[in-house]
């Protein structure tokens, strides 16, 4: 392995699996949008004419605002795996440069990059906002059967 091939080999499957992991963690949060979206729709789509009491109401309203927000902040989560690739090819291009210039020809060069903070928070309150929108709708349900 201590060729120029074997580390190609390590590199090349490194890349592999790290993009096969951005891909899967944001082909996630894509999903949970849909989830979230479909079932707000049928949701509210099948809204009672009439609240029988008023944490019936509640517990309504503030399901629905729980999955508008899971849906809003699941989709600003996937706006990141834009600017992780962007961040991504500027790094690269960086990298290039670097190895063209004459001194470094036989240098290992790697560039890497990281989500911005305010991604990583839109992905945590996604995920706050999924289990208060379950457990709100569990909650509605109770008031509303009893």
């Amino acid at each position: 392995m201590e060729t120029k091939e074997g580390y190609k080999e390590l590199i090349d499957k490194f890349e592999y699996y790290q993009a096969k992991t951005i891909d899967s963690k944001y082909g996630f949060f894509k999903n949970i949008s849909t989830l979230c979206l479909g079932f707000l729709a049928l949701f509210v789509n099948f809204k009672p004419n009439s609240f029988s009491n008023e944490w019936d109401k509640m517990f309504f309203l503030f399901t629905t605002a729980l999955f508008g927000l899971c849906i809003l902040f699941s989709l600003v989560s996937t706006r990141g795996e834009v600017f992780l690739y962007h961040q991504s090819s500027l790094a690269r291009a960086k990298m290039l440069l670097k190895y063209m210039t004459p001194r470094s020809v036989n240098a290992f060069q790697n560039e890497s990059t990281e989500v911005k903070k305010v991604y990583i928070f839109f992905e945590k309150m996604t995920y706050v906002c999924l289990i208060l929108s379950i457990v709100s709708l569990i909650v509605y349900v109770y008031f509303s059967l009893y």
